[in-house]
């Protein structure tokens, strides 16, 4: 008779944009869509549904050691990617291109004030030539996920009997961020959550020395005393 595997979350491992992160405790998401009823004249029971848009959301939960794991993996996915490449951890802004105005001058508190930003920019503007945008540039220091370009995540279970699944979040988009510190903890953790444009559903990608019809337990069985048949033979 055909034998069904399941997984538990210390067969699972998953990668965000191509980088395993260890520090991952739990993924979950959820798929929601609009749908109404249609109803007419003399009859009380909709007589169908509307079909209206989806949405993908989720949460992710980081454990915290020493250093904030998702915004450190995707700056080290993108080191070791080409120029010609797609970076998660980049985003445009403005930003000057002699020195006008820098990084350093919007971390200054004066510069939070709406009337000195605005005086920053227009330097920015008057030794720029005459297009504002001509003081875009990319800027590297994600300090914020919600910065992050989108990136896909993917799940991937393999348990000991040989077992093995994977489902994916397509473009994910990073919208909230915490995380809490209390003297009645004994572990911290960071929390997300996410919307993302699609899923990819959990889909079986095979077993390991698993017939279909056959009983995995039958098929470990096996291996122990072909292995114990080795030992055997070498002695």
């Amino acid at each position: 008779m055909p034998s069904y595997q399941s997984f538990s979350g210390s067969d699972i491992v998953a990668t965000f944009g191509g980088r395993v992160i260890g520090e991952l405790l739990s993924v979950t998401y959820s798929s929601t869509r609009e749908k109404a009823p249609t109803y007419t004249l003399g009859y009380s029971n909709p007589r169908g549904f509307a079909r209206g848009k989806r949405g993908v959301a989720g949460s992710l939960v980081f454990a915290v050691f020493d250093r904030n794991a998702l915004l450190e993996e995707m700056r080290k996915r993108d080191e070791v990617r080409g120029d010609d490449q797609r970076k998660v951890s980049q985003f445009y802004k403005f930003q000057s291109k002699d020195g006008v105005f820098t990084e350093g001058d919007i971390d200054e508190g004066w510069a939070y004030q709406p009337n000195a930003f605005n005086d920053l920019l227009m330097r920015g503007y008057d030794n720029n030539a005459d297009l504002m945008a001509n003081n875009v540039g990319i800027n590297t220091n994600v300090q914020y996920a919600d910065q992050l370009q989108p990136f896909s995540i993917t799940v991937t279970a393999a348990n000991e009997m040989g077992a093995k699944a994977n489902f994916s979040l397509i473009d994910v988009e990073i919208l909230n961020e915490g995380m809490g510190i209390s003297i009645e903890d004994m572990a911290i953790s960071q929390n997300y959550t996410f919307v993302a444009r699609d899923v990819k559903p959990l889909t079986s990608q095979g077993r390991n020395d698993i017939k279909r019809d056959e009983d995995p337990t039958d098929s470990f069985q096996n291996n122990q005393n072909n292995d114990l048949n080795g030992e055997f033979s070498q002695m």
